[in-house]
């Protein structure tokens, strides 16, 4: 799975690994942690199929050390 910047499209993590549906937000926060990711809304693409729509239901914002779903 990718990370990018929903608003400059730039990547910010590639080959994101997620082991399991239980440990899928604890793994997209391990990563964007690992890669010093600044505060931001995420996207994700490359995403295997059993996590589409868990994902893409949702905005998502990138706190800094959380991942929370992004409200207006």
């Amino acid at each position: 799975m990718t990370i990018i910047s929903q608003d400059s499209q730039e990547i910010l993590v590639e080959h994101c690994k997620i082991a399991s549906a239980e440990n899928l937000i604890l793994g997209i926060e391990h990563s964007l942690l690992s890669a010093d990711v600044e505060p931001q809304r995420v996207f994700f693409l490359k995403v295997p199929p059993e996590f589409k729509k868990k994902l893409y239901s949702k905005d998502w914002y990138w706190n800094g050390t959380k991942l929370e779903v992004y409200e207006d």
